[in-house]
């Protein structure tokens, strides 16, 4: 094959392992994908050796086949195809001298994007007034939207006990001390990583209600079974002024598609690194808007991601703001070959063709080490 594919990772945190993926023509362009998951190191090394068995020349054509969402089981190997996309559309935007965004979207002349701050990872000591001083950090940053993920170690199985009540009310108390912190003009935004049984999530509504909460995100398990009572709840939450938000986590049209046409969330978010490939997502989010769903992707992962990310967001153009994990670390911006916009705000595009960001390889350790 006319094409080197290597792995790389970085631990970015000690909870965070960033994993890459790097391909590189023979005419000597290259391109980068972003497949951080969260799995074990050894499990990644493992299935990208599989990985590599089984490429042939089609994954590397754009108008080839696309095996991320046929894998949607199989999730890392699904991951591994997606970033392969990412960087195989890098590289033939590169040879074209186009940006990504105009292969995605010919003649797309938005140039800039939205962004809000996902403080969570930032906050390593977990008190209520360690989140309220991140979040001042992110305003004075320039940003008018924060996320919170405030609800550490609650389980739909604790729901309801004396442990998941005291886990609840912690939760409530860090998005007050934000609320107090930030003032009330600001958009406070909270993830709740589906950690709330039904009860619980119509329960959460009174305080986050009372903290001027505007976007309501994955509160329960998101199977078949629970569309019915996430309609519910949309419906609550509407009520109070909130949006209703996830599907994060899903790979290919026939994983959003029953949430989407039954109109389950206000907002959508598919990721760049999961949903399938560039295609694949380009067509979820199309479909969504199509039947009245905003899309806002997944992006709290590295800097391939994020510029991917970026010209996703800019192609569908519909106006929602794009994640963006504030602070973790300041590998971040160490690791690029390239520039990477100035994070406020709003962000415009990487300068140059293709994504417009690489990585310094040296900077980088092998997947397999």
């Amino acid at each position: 094959m006319p094409y080197a594919v290597k792995a790389f990772a970085l631990q970015a945190t000690p909870k965070t392992l960033w994993c890459f993926l790097q391909v590189t023509a023979d005419d000597g362009y290259t391109g980068w994908g972003e497949f951080t998951i969260g799995y074990p190191r050894v499990e990644l090394s493992a299935t990208f050796s599989q990985f590599l068995g089984q490429l042939t020349a089609s994954d590397f054509d754009l108008d080839g086949r696309r095996r991320g969402p046929q894998l949607m089981d199989q999730r890392i190997l699904s991951a591994l195809y997606t970033a392969l996309d990412q960087a195989v559309f890098d590289i033939h935007a590169q040879k074209q001298n186009r940006k990504l965004v105009d292969l995605l979207a010919p003649g797309c002349r938005n140039d800039s994007v939205s962004l809000y701050a996902n403080i969570n990872r930032s906050v390593i000591q977990r008190s209520p007034e360690a989140f309220a001083a991140r979040a001042l950090e992110a305003k004075a940053a320039g940003f008018d939207a924060i996320k919170m993920a405030p609800f550490d170690d609650l389980t739909p199985e604790l729901c309801g006990s004396d442990v998941g009540r005291r886990l609840l009310d912690t939760g409530a108390r860090r998005i007050q001390a934000v609320r107090d912190a930030i003032g009330p003009e600001m958009s406070l935004m909270v993830d709740c990583h589906w950690r709330f049984d039904e009860e619980t999530a119509d329960q959460a509504l009174g305080f986050l209600t009372a903290s001027s909460v505007s976007w309501y995100e994955c509160p329960l398990p998101e199977t078949a079974d629970t569309i019915g009572p996430l309609l519910k709840l949309r419906s609550k939450a509407n009520d109070r002024g909130m949006r209703l938000a996830g599907c994060e986590k899903f790979t290919g049209w026939t994983q959003f598609q029953p949430f989407v046409e039954n109109q389950v969330y206000d907002v959508i978010m598919p990721d760049a690194k999961y949903a399938g490939g560039m295609r694949e997502i380009m067509d979820v989010g199309r479909r969504a808007m199509k039947h009245g769903v905003a899309v806002s992707l997944h992006n709290p992962s590295g800097p391939i991601s994020h510029a991917v990310s970026l010209h996703i967001a800019a192609a569908l153009d519909n106006g929602m703001p794009l994640e963006f994990q504030f602070n973790e670390t300041p590998l971040f911006d160490q690791i690029a070959d390239g520039v990477i916009p100035a994070r406020t705000g709003r962000s415009g595009l990487p300068d140059g063709v293709g994504t417009g960001i690489g990585l310094l390889e040296a900077r980088l350790s092998p997947l397999a080490e």
